[in-house]
């Protein structure tokens, strides 16, 4: 089952794969993707993005601290990643 709210979409379904696809990011106002997750072992999010200069889909994630079992953010969005939009011999 999903549901969207206050702009979440909430997924629970049983699948190995879910596909979601950003319809035309340019001209739509959604411009990021933040994929988190819910479960006893708990995880930072990530934000996706596509990069146009650089023709790829960059990763970023908040940088943050524990301090004493609280996480402070030090930096949202910081880019941890970046992916080639194709995956050619040379990306490999």
């Amino acid at each position: 089952m999903s549901k969207i709210q206050d702009n979440l979409l909430e997924i629970d379904e049983y699948s190995d794969r879910i596909n979601i696809d950003l319809m035309y990011p340019r001209i739509r106002m959604t411009k990021k993707l933040t994929l988190g997750i819910s479960d006893v072992r708990a995880a930072s999010s990530i934000y996706i993005s596509y990069d146009y200069e650089r023709d790829g889909y960059r990763i970023g994630m908040d940088a943050t601290k524990d301090d004493d079992g609280m996480l402070d953010v030090l930096e949202e969005d910081v880019e941890v990643a970046f992916i080639p939009a194709w995956n050619e011999p040379d990306n490999v």
